[in-house]
């Protein structure tokens, strides 16, 4: 470990230093993947407005300067299956190629996110501030649509967030297929969405469905740092969705 720290701080700002000590701290101590991962969204404020997909290659970079000098070969293995799977992910703008797989991944989803058509999804690509999708070794692998305030957008977990911030960045929904689950995928979504937006934005808000349950949704959130500020009942109360935020200040 003293190898791995002594690098960091002669290499790294102080943002990356803690960010990729951590990283070895947590395979010696065997975190799961998917938080590790994690850690490769260094930190929100030390790169908006750069290039995402730009940022995390140079990131990964270092990490793999890192690995040449790192002595314990099980830390070492672990940090190139890391550095791998972080190149393998590109996140870009949908396509609208792209809609109608993204549409097939939303409604296997139902009713963790909510049922829409074509023209919905249509409606969102021009219309949405965000709509990405992730792909892996060019496979797809995911997407994310989220909205700031202003748009003519009906959703009522939508409006109550309009009501309550004065600008926040909303996750309407965010889907990842199957054969890419536990790689992160997600939280590189999340992190790609709120490193996209501007300053004046205060917090990521989004819904977690209490009833039915997503408890494995409430988790991911809270782990990532989101807190209930509200919730909301649909359906004559046969829903109930958890309002959650996350301050990026």
């Amino acid at each position: 470990m003293t190898d791995i720290l002594t690098i960091c701080n002669n290499e790294f700002n102080p943002h990356q230093r803690t960010s990729v000590a951590c990283i070895a701290v947590c395979r010696v101590r065997k975190v799961a993947w998917p938080t590790v991962l994690n850690l490769l969204s260094i930190c929100v404020e030390c790169r908006r407005g750069q290039d995402y997909t730009q940022w995390r290659r140079g990131c990964t970079t270092r990490i793999g300067q890192i690995i040449l000098d790192v002595t314990d070969v099980k830390l070492r293995r672990g940090l190139r299956r890391l550095m791998v799977t972080a190149m393998a992910l590109d996140i870009q703008n949908v396509s609208a190629q792209e809609l109608q797989q993204v549409l097939e991944l939303n409604d296997l989803e139902v009713p963790h996110v909510g049922k829409v058509d074509i023209e919905q999804m249509h409606w969102f690509a021009n219309n949405a501030d965000y709509f990405r999708v992730a792909r892996i070794h060019n496979d797809f692998a995911g997407f994310l649509i989220g909205l700031r305030p202003g748009s003519d957008y009906a959703s009522p977990n939508y409006r109550w967030f309009c009501q309550h911030y004065p600008d926040f960045a909303y996750i309407d929904r965010v889907a990842v297929a199957a054969s890419a689950r536990r790689h992160g995928v997600a939280s590189q979504l999340y992190e790609d969405f709120a490193a996209s937006m501007p300053d004046s934005v205060g917090c990521l808000s989004c819904e977690v469905n209490v009833i039915p349950p997503n408890e494995t949704s409430m988790r991911f959130h809270l782990r990532l740092g989101f807190q209930e500020v509200g919730t909301l009942s649909h359906d004559g109360g046969r829903k109930q969705v958890a309002l959650l935020v996350k301050d990026l200040e």
